[in-house]
């Protein structure tokens, strides 16, 4: 005689179901943690404003990075963005 009666369909048991919802929240975190990464890096390149370069300001930052050595001629550039210096 044949089995004329449908097939048995299984429903997903506890254990996959607990696999789905851990992939959902692993997948939530990481987005979640991207989204921070990508905001932290559009903020460091909010750069604050630094005031050009003077004579007495380059030198002051000269002697602070080289304190054994002392700037004997300076030149600063147009825009006051750099200084180049010589010593000895």
């Amino acid at each position: 005689m044949v089995d004329a009666a449908p097939p048995a369909t299984t429903l997903p048991g506890r254990g996959e179901g607990a696999h789905v919802n851990a992939t959902i929240i692993q997948l939530a975190v990481s987005g979640a943690l991207v989204g921070l990464m990508i905001a932290v890096a559009g903020w460091a390149r909010i750069a604050r404003p630094v005031a050009p370069l003077d004579e007495a300001t380059a030198r002051a930052v000269l002697a602070a990075e080289f304190p054994d050595l002392t700037a004997d001629l300076l030149w600063i550039a147009g825009d006051g963005a750099g200084a180049v210096a010589r010593a000895g």
